[in-house]
């Protein structure tokens, strides 16, 4: 993931998942294969869509 752009949802109620805590996730997409959703052209770090 280093050096890379994905989208993720963030500000979530915090929860533990597998022993840590979570407070987002990332945004993937399921067409036959789990695939990651990036933004469509360079953002900076923080922005929001929607």
């Amino acid at each position: 993931l280093l050096g890379k752009q994905f989208i993720f949802v963030i500000n979530l109620e915090p929860r533990k998942l597998m022993g840590e805590e979570s407070q987002g996730m990332l945004l993937c997409t399921d067409d036959e294969k789990l695939l990651p959703l990036k933004p469509k052209s360079k953002s900076a770090p923080g922005t929001t869509i929607g």
